[in-house]
Parts: C-alpha cells; structure tokens; sequence
C-alpha cells in the first residue's frame, strides 16, 4: 500500500470518472495506515511488542484499521484491474496482476 498513487487528469477522468475519487480514497488510506502506525509503532507486531499480553484497546483498533485500510486499497485496485479503462491509472508499485485475486 506504500506505493506512489497517480493522480488522473482531466482527460482520463472523462473516460473514467471513478479514477479521481478512487486516487482520492487511495492517498486518504495510505495517510490514516501511515499516521497510525507512526502513533502505535508495534502495529504488525502485537504479539512480540505485548509477549502474552493483551494491547491496549486503542492499539488494537489501530491494527484493525491499518488491516482494513490494505483490504480496501486491494480492493481499489481489483476494480481498476476490471474496467480496462481505469487501468493507466493504477498505483505504481503494483505489476503482479495474478496475486490475490477476489474471484
């Protein structure tokens, strides 16, 4: 979900007006997954930063969030994978089509 987010411009916006909100949705998800674990440091890690111990409440929100943010970040990109012309538009980290697919 770390990867550069292309912004469309007008032109692909009128062939898919989808990819503007979509690109919006994306940045939006990378800065909460971002902000979050910059405020909880041991997300992804729970089980060696707590040993045994149950995290605070708020830590393990934050972990279901980040978890939920990468859902629908590969989600975004499923769909843009499914309407041809969404396609230049994807993040620019992601080549591997055949990972993860949802049907």
């Amino acid at each position: 979900m770390n990867g550069i987010i292309e912004v469309p411009g007008a032109p692909e916006i009128e062939d898919a007006p989808q990819s503007a909100i979509l690109a919006v949705l994306e940045h939006a998800l990378q800065v909460a997954s971002t902000c979050l674990v910059v405020e909880h440091p041991c997300l992804g890690q729970l089980g060696e930063c707590y040993e045994g111990r149950v995290p605070p409440r708020q830590t393990l929100l934050a972990e279901l969030i980040v978890e939920r943010c990468t859902e629908l970040s590969s989600l975004i990109d499923w769909y843009r994978r499914s309407c041809p012309r969404s396609l230049p538009y994807r993040v620019a980290h992601r080549d591997d089509f055949g990972e993860d697919q949802p049907f």
